[in-house]
């Protein structure tokens, strides 16, 4: 992505984006932006929904992604709802299918993790006890 070498945080007021800032995010041609009231609406690309999800999948907020792409939170979520909730998805998908290959391939801490996560099993030790238990008191004097 081209977003590697802006050095500048973007700067953003009402949303708008000037063309230079959107050369160097989005290089030679920047997206349309459509004119709306006294400022300019942003207008998602692939590459901004793009960081969008992955971001998101890495665990970054809201705030954070917005900056990253230069508009307001609100903006962000109106825009890239979607990619919001699906990074976080794509990411936990891989983790849990990594885990279960591993797993599968014999690795005994995963094997013991999904165990006790998945199916409930557990180590604990109930020990129970029978019969009745006698209590001697004596006083001291």
């Amino acid at each position: 992505m081209k977003i590697q070498g802006l050095k500048k945080v973007v700067s953003v007021t009402k949303n708008v984006i000037s063309d230079r800032t959107l050369r160097r995010l989005y290089g030679v041609n920047p997206p349309n932006k459509v004119k709306k009231g006294n400022f300019l609406a942003h207008v998602p690309t692939l590459e901004s929904r793009a960081v969008a999800q992955s971001s998101s999948g890495l665990g970054m907020t809201q705030g954070q992604i917005a900056t990253l792409i230069g508009i307001g939170t609100p903006c962000l979520l109106k825009h890239y709802g979607v990619e919001l909730a699906l990074g976080k998805s794509l990411v936990y998908n891989s983790v849990a299918s990594a885990l279960y290959k591993k797993a599968m391939e014999g690795d005994t801490v995963a094997l013991i993790w999904l165990s006790k996560a998945q199916l409930k099993w557990t180590d604990k030790t109930e020990i129970e006890q029978t019969g009745s238990i006698e209590h001697t008191f004596k006083w001291l004097e």
